[in-house]
């Protein structure tokens, strides 16, 4: 009788299966009872069950018979459904899958059975509602994207004929304003050389070259720029904002209390959890890079974060010229970006100077009277700056704006800086909302579910600044942080074709020439010069694009493809030169020996420091205060004089630290150089700092002068040969020494190097050993007898310590520099010392 009764339940299943399959409603949700079914007709086949004739039966039956009745309802009126909504029709369909799935696991006689039967019947619940909720959010998007589209270009029509005037007028200033680039460094009389060199051009050319080149701008047609998402949350940032001292220049002298507030700060660092992510120096996702593309089409509120020189401003500037140059042809209502918007770009330092003016001022009001590095947003008299604000301010209120706010990082007073961010945030929370009035403020988990820009339109705002001076005083809320990676090898070499053929291109159109672009023949050359492993610490600069634009300035005067310098101090001493004189464009009135000085006893101090790579604020400003009173050199001080070296130091220090772009903000409220190389360049200066009456003659008149100076750098040089932090800034002070000093000058600081005595002398001969293996760094060489007699102690300590066998790197190393040495310089040092 129960074998009869199973079968019987079987028929009944397969029977519900069949119609199952035909019901057209919730068809995932069916899925999973029909899957559901089925397991139970392999388990009461295979395990030839026999089923209690009372309550187990009698549920089973309940169930299935409450599964049919929906069914069947389904298949004849899957619109009416007897009343119910989708809604509550997947609720009970959940609902009796999980009732068979408890019935099924009654079955089993293993516990690890049962419970993995129930697991599977939630997961595959789970993964049915994901999927259901994704669907039905998806249909909203495509639903509200066909909406936006059509508001979109009724919005852009209407707003277009309502501001005819003077939003064309703003929009080809926009193009005029931010298409164009200055390349400093590529002076006239360089360029026409050049030109000559390659298209073999005719002297009225080159005077036409020579006079038109001054006023020379680069179109801004491609940025190389990639991506990646910062992986700190805004939990994590705004952890880190309210664990850092407000203002680190308020910070007390008192060296105890000074402890006292560190170890309290480490406390709150050890204790809080969030900070692990936090230490580390790479904030970024390591799943993939993204391009411009994706972040502006998928978020509303964005960070643009890098290093100075990594591309930040010319980037929204690009994107501000794509943007209105597709506006003005007016011809489509959206790009590869999602629906276009009016582009509204703003200087944050800008915006500071107009509050000073008017505290109470807002970032809505500002917008249309702002301007751009002093200039004027709109080209045309005849409009004021109250016609380009309402019209600017009735594209937001229309939600047909992006708003891009550039150098959050160039506020340096924290009061100013916070007052800065509450305007941003005010501004968000009123005019940057989704569709469905949230904000970068408000619920994160809403906005994700609801909001794609490139879909539901409505405002967008961007921000850019430096990444530590970001992540020390950030922007609330839900904003997006994308960090600009530094470019890789292949974003190197297209970077250098570009620059080279935009080049040679607009010598070619300056003079309308019937020739054949040589940029890829000119810039050959550096390319394989990256390539070197020699230069590794070229191509390390050369991943910021503000440094490998420099590089290429300098290697465009290479006329017939030399090489580089292979000094690295030449190197160094040619792109600091080019660095400086771009900084010189923004702030002409700072002496820029000064500037390099300062930045000398920055890294000078810094070097001397074993346990860290940084220099605080105090300390910048203590070595700025130190060199002004050099600078001013009066023999009396007054409390007067006292004071203006004060200011001065702190207007230099702000310049050293925010403006030049060689010294960066660190984590910790710290500062280093933003790469090693210039930390390396710069100590070099400061070591051979004190032989200016020797580099600016090549033979001293006075032998005791000339005496002093030598031994004073010699000293200098030993002081330091023991640290290997001022190895490679004594090899560049040599190489810089060979190529300045005269030979007899250069010999006589080789002989007291080597002389000098050193606590290891007996086993290494340091000075020899230094000078030797510099020969890399050698403009010129050390005379003979210099380099012999360096020799000779080096193979007498080798023969006396043996060190083929106690340290046979080191006679390796002595091997490899002997033979980079020319040919007939070892062969007469063997002889010599043979003989």
């Amino acid at each position: 009788m129960a074998s009869l009764a199973t079968a019987s339940i079987l028929t009944i299943v397969d029977k519900i299966i069949e119609r199952a399959n035909e019901v057209k409603v919730c068809q995932d949700h069916m899925k999973l009872i029909i899957t559901s079914l089925t397991r139970l007709q392999h388990r009461l086949n295979d395990k030839l069950i026999v089923l209690d004739e009372t309550r187990s039966q009698e549920d089973l039956v309940e169930i299935l018979k409450a599964i049919n009745e929906i069914v069947i309802s389904c298949v004849k009126n899957e619109n009416l459904l007897n009343g119910m909504t989708y809604k509550d029709l997947e609720s009970v369909l959940l609902r009796l899958q999980y009732r068979l799935a408890q019935y099924e696991s009654n079955l089993a006689n293993d516990c690890e059975i049962r419970v993995q039967i129930l697991s599977d019947a939630l997961q595959n619940q789970r993964l049915c509602v994901t999927k259901s909720s994704d669907e039905t959010l998806i249909q909203r998007l495509d639903a509200l994207e066909q909406q936006t589209k059509k508001n979109i270009i009724e919005k852009l029509c209407h707003l277009r004929e309502k501001h005819l005037k003077t939003i064309e007028s703003y929009l080809r200033t926009c193009i005029e304003l931010h298409q164009w680039e200055l390349i400093p460094g590529l002076t006239s009389d360089i360029v026409a050389k050049v030109a000559n060199f390659f298209y073999r051009i005719s002297s009225r050319e080159q005077m036409i070259l020579e006079n038109e080149w001054r006023s020379c701008k680069f179109p801004i047609k491609r940025t190389f720029i990639r991506f990646k998402a910062d992986k700190l949350t805004p939990f994590e940032r705004n952890g880190l904002q309210r664990l850092l001292p407000e203002d680190e220049d308020n910070m007390v002298q008192d060296v105890h209390t000074r402890r006292e507030r560190l170890r309290e700060m480490w406390e709150q660092l050890v204790s809080t959890p969030y900070t692990k992510s936090v230490v580390k120096t790479d904030h970024c996702s390591e799943d993939y890079d993204m391009n411009e593309e994706q972040f502006l089409r998928n978020k509303r509120w964005s960070t643009i974060l890098g290093d100075p020189g990594s591309g930040k401003t010319i980037f929204v500037r690009w994107l501000v010229y794509h943007l209105a140059q597709t506006l003005l042809l007016n011809e489509q209502h959206s790009t590869d970006y999602g629906p276009l918007r009016i582009p509204i770009l703003i200087r944050i330092s800008e915006l500071t100077v107009a509050l000073k003016e008017q505290p109470s001022l807002t970032l809505f009001d500002y917008i249309g009277k702002h301007k751009w590095m002093k200039e004027p947003i709109v080209d045309d008299s005849s409009i004021s700056s109250d016609n380009i604000s309402y019209a600017l301010q009735d594209y937001i209120q229309q939600g047909q704006a992006l708003i891009i706010l550039d150098g959050l990082d160039e506020i340096h007073v924290p009061d100013q800086r916070l007052k800065i961010i509450n305007i941003i945030e005010s501004f968000v929370s009123t005019y940057v909302q989704t569709p469905t009035n949230s904000s970068a403020i408000n619920n994160a988990y809403l906005n994700k579910l609801l909001d794609d820009p490139s879909r539901s339109g409505g405002n967008q705002l961007i921000v850019t600044s430096r990444i530590v001076s970001y992540h020390t005083t950030s922007l609330s809320g839900q904003f997006s942080s994308y960090i600009i990676r530094p470019m890789d090898t292949k974003y190197i070499t297209d970077f250098v074709d570009y620059w080279f053929f935009r080049v040679h291109q607009h010598i070619i159109d300056m003079l309308n020439l019937p020739v054949v672009n040589q940029a890829e023949n000119h810039s050959e050359a550096l390319k394989k010069e990256l390539e070197k492993t020699m230069n590794a610490s070229l191509l390390e600069m050369a991943s910021n694009s503000a440094l490998l634009s420099c590089i290429c300035t300098v290697y465009f005067s290479q006329l017939d493809g030399s090489p580089l310098p292979t000094q690295r101090f030449l190197q160094y001493e040619l792109i600091v030169k080019q660095v400086l004189n771009l900084w010189r464009i923004k702030v002409p009135t700072v002496d820029q020996s000064q500037v390099i000085q300062i930045l000398s006893d920055i890294s000078f101090c810094i070097n001397q420091n074993p346990a860290s790579n940084f220099i605080n604020n105090e300390q910048i400003k203590e070595v700025c205060i130190q060199r002004t009173k050099t600078f001013i050199n009066k023999p009396l001080v007054t409390t007067d004089d006292i004071n203006d070296f004060e200011r001065q130091a702190s207007e230099m220090a702000q310049i050293i630290c925010d403006d030049i772009g060689i010294l960066v903000p660190r984590p910790g409220s710290l500062y280093g150089f933003l790469h090693q190389a210039f930390q390396e360049y710069f100590t070099c200066l400061k070591l051979i700092e004190t032989h200016t009456p020797i580099k600016q003659k090549r033979f001293i008149t006075d032998v005791f002068d000339r005496d002093n100076q030598i031994q004073l750098i010699a000293q200098v040089l030993s002081r330091h040969v023991t640290d290997l932090r001022f190895r490679i800034p004594i090899a560049l002070a040599l190489g810089k020494i060979s190529s300045s000093w005269s030979q007899n000058d250069f010999d006589d600081l080789c002989y007291e190097l080597i002389q000098a005595q050193y606590e290891y002398d007996c086993f290494l001969p340091l000075g020899a050993y230094i000078l030797i293996t510099c020969v890399d760094e050698f403009v010129n060489y050390p005379s003979n007898d210099i380099l012999f007699d360096a020799l000779e102690r080096l193979i007498i300590a080798a023969g006396q310590h043996k060190w083929w066998i106690v340290c046979p790197f080191l006679l390796d190393q002595i091997i490899n520099v002997l033979r980079k040495f020319r040919q007939n310089i070892v062969s007469l040092w063997i002889n010599k010392f043979l003989s």
